[in-house]
């Protein structure tokens, strides 16, 4: 039995008197917990600022003087005055000793400015301390100003920060160098093997390598609708484009990625023939549910977080699937990508004039499922993607009966109407692919799933990048140029990706239960309200609301 000393007692008769009154009030949950974490709040500015005037650390062991300044800076953030909590870091990181506390107090004030929107202050501030981190690491004198922690979240925001101004190359490559200065840390290695992964297919692979017929992925890789002889060139006739009528100009940033002459306001394409056999969308489907049956116990999980649910593996995670798409990349899909999007907004094209290969990465490869039976997975809300393109391709078929209903909604592509009172441009388009076929579209287009009505659907899905293409500057220059607000949701990939992991509320704990208004849908099939983001978005959430210091994120009294 634990012993309560009065300090304990006192909290609990406060907690108690609390509820009760919110009882007679009528309070919610969301709105008691609000209360208490800015009552706490309160209090720990109070001590704070008690310590910080009298110099407690300076005469009692207990305190110390970086964990009194973030607590500081973390109440007056929670209070909203963030501002304030920014300038209060500002000034002890200019007035403190080179020590592990300046470092510590760096790397709080880059997660503030990345909430901020102060990107570039917070991107120099991580490199500071993953710099100074190597430093010390090659030198190896002690004692260490960085922890290994610290170094790991500021390579991993700094990666973001890249993210967020949609520079996919400048992110991998800062997270590569991040793995290779701490290779213990499993979220800095999932990066790197992520490139790893991928990135392989960009060199030509020997016909030798394909020699040995008991590989598991060898049947999968047919010859789509090409025929028996090596594909041919893939031009526009092999496309069907969609274009963003003249009334959706102000509102389409994703326009800005590309060369208006060559483009001519065509953001979605479907492939007119299948880029995958009947066999091989069955041969993955196998390969997938073989994966979920032994490696995930037969049941589905999620990369996402969403306010509906959704089901999905990463390609990555199964082996047998890798090579099958990184050949199914080099020899159909990029292709396509460069047909569809022959020249980029600074002049250059996605295959490299000096090797001929494809500049397009993997950010993302995975498998969505679509079910109404088992999971009631029926859709996904309106969102954009962080991709300069992105596929589906579709691994089933609504004509032979496996589902109804489905696609992909783009608000972009039906003409603009505002609707009072929502936040709908339109009533869209959707746009749908038949087993085996595939859609390429713009990653910063806002899209949905549409809704599903019965069965089940299943798309292999791609979120792709170009090497050396960050296109964050050419967004930002569109939206100061038209009505479109910056931010409005029909932004960038990048902001839409880390928005909500910027509010305190998007943690792993309550990421779910952020409410929406199921009874208002939009012509996208979504609810007012209805929100996804990835699961690493969350990891970010939760990184950023970690306390930096060695406490809880309390003033230590």
């Amino acid at each position: 039995m634990s012993v309560m000393d009065a300090d304990d007692i006192l909290e609990n008769l406060e907690e108690s008197m609390d509820n009760a009154m919110f009882v007679v009030d009528g309070t919610n949950r969301e709105e008691i917990q609000q209360y208490k974490i800015r009552k706490r709040a309160k209090e720990d500015l109070y001590v704070s600022n008690f310590q910080i005037k009298g110099k407690a650390w300076e005469h009692d062991s207990s305190c110390v003087e970086h964990d009194v300044y973030v607590c500081k800076a973390n109440a007056l953030d929670k209070l909203n005055r963030r501002n304030g909590a920014i300038t209060c870091l500002q000034n002890a990181f200019h007035t403190m000793d080179e020590n592990e506390g300046k470092y510590v107090i760096a790397l709080a004030l880059a997660k503030l400015l990345f909430r901020a929107d102060r990107e570039q202050e917070s991107l120099e501030l991580c490199t500071l301390v993953y710099s100074t981190y190597e430093q010390q690491a090659a030198s190896g004198v002690k004692p260490f100003v960085v922890s290994r922690q610290n170094a790991v979240d500021a390579f991993y925001l700094a990666g973001w920060v890249k993210i967020h101004g949609n520079d996919h190359t400048g992110a991998y490559a800062t997270w590569t160098r991040g793995h290779r200065s701490v290779p213990e840390d499993s979220v800095l290695l999932r990066q790197f093997r992520k490139r790893d992964c991928w990135d392989s297919y960009i060199i030509p692979v020997p016909a030798a390598d394909y020699a040995d017929t008991d590989a598991p992925w060898i049947t999968m890789v047919g010859h789509g609708a090409y025929g028996e002889d090596a594909p041919p060139r893939v031009d526009n006739a092999d496309l069907i484009a969609y274009s963003v009528p003249a009334s959706q100009h102000d509102h389409t940033p994703a326009l800005a990625l590309f060369d208006p002459s060559t483009q001519r306001n065509r953001l979605v394409f479907k492939t007119k023939h299948a880029v995958l056999a009947p066999h091989e969308c069955d041969n993955v489907l196998r390969a997938v549910n073989a994966h979920v049956r032994d490696e995930l116990a037969g049941v589905w999980g999620t990369v996402r977080h969403s306010t509906v649910k959704t089901t999905d593996v990463a390609v990555e995670d199964i082996p047998a699937l890798r090579p099958w798409l990184r050949e199914l990349l080099r020899t159909r899909l990029c292709p396509l990508v460069a047909a569809a999007f022959p020249v980029l907004a600074d002049g250059t094209s996605t295959v490299d004039p000096d090797t001929l290969c494809s500049r397009v990465r993997v950010h993302d490869a995975f498998i969505v499922r679509y079910d109404a039976v088992q999971d009631k997975s029926l859709s996904l809300p309106e969102h954009c993607d962080t991709s300069s393109m992105s596929f589906t391709v579709a691994l089933n078929s609504r004509h032979a009966g496996d589902f109804v209903g489905g696609g992909t909604w783009f608000e972009s592509l039906g003409e603009r109407k505002e609707t009072p009172g929502t936040s709908s441009g339109g009533d869209g388009m959707v746009v749908d692919a038949d087993k085996g076929e595939a859609v390429l579209f713009a990653g910063p287009l806002r899209h949905a799933g549409y809704p599903i009505v019965s069965g089940t659907r299943v798309i292999l899905v791609l979120f792709l990048y170009v090497h050396d293409f960050p296109y964050g500057d050419y967004i930002h220059a569109y939206e100061q140029t038209r009505a479109h607000p910056a931010g409005s949701g029909a932004a960038t990939g990048g902001f839409a990706e880390t928005e909500k992991a910027n509010d305190d509320s998007a943690t792993a704990h309550d990421i779910g239960t952020i409410t929406h208004d199921a009874t208002r849908v939009r012509p996208s099939g979504d609810a007012e309200g209805g929100f996804v983001v990835y699961r690493q978005t969350v990891e970010l959430a939760d990184m950023l609301n970690r306390s930096d210091g060695n406490n809880d994120g309390h003033v230590l009294s």
